[in-house]
């Protein structure tokens, strides 16, 4: 339970170092979208400030970048927390897995249910640790 709990911890303390500076970027891409629709000639231009998928983008970006080169985001070096691969070394392209997943997990809630009810097993494995192949354990 306890492990369940700093994961969570973990989990909200990356999602707002994240979640702000893009939560910031998508209100100025808006206040654009907006201006942009009262111009007729550059009306056509709103596409350019599309964030749809901006937050999924960084997120398993900053994911994959901090479990590969820290062994861990910023929120789980504070909860004293590792990811470590179940066989073999871990890839960058298992870090990239892992954070694409996390990250639609986040945005997609029925994934993100799912993901959690895995995480509290005894594997200590969440859907993106079992589709990586990695688990994530406490620090000794």
């Amino acid at each position: 339970m306890k492990l369940f709990v700093n994961r969570f911890i973990a989990l909200v303390i990356d999602s707002l170092l994240i979640g702000i500076p893009v939560g910031i970027i998508e209100m100025a891409f808006s206040l654009i979208r907006w201006i942009l629709s009262w111009l007729p000639f550059l009306h056509h231009f709103r596409f350019l400030f599309s964030t749809s998928f901006l937050f999924v983008i960084v997120y398993a970006l900053y994911e994959a970048a901090m479990i590969y080169f820290a062994g861990g985001t910023v929120g789980k070096l504070i909860m004293k927390l590792e990811v470590e691969k179940e066989r073999g070394a871990m890839t960058f392209g298992d870090c990239l897995i892992r954070g694409v997943m996390k990250a639609f997990s986040l945005q997609i809630w029925i994934l993100g249910v799912f993901s959690a009810i895995l995480a509290y097993s005894d594997q200590h494995s969440s859907l993106h640790d079992r589709m990586a192949g990695t688990s994530v354990w406490e620090k000794l």
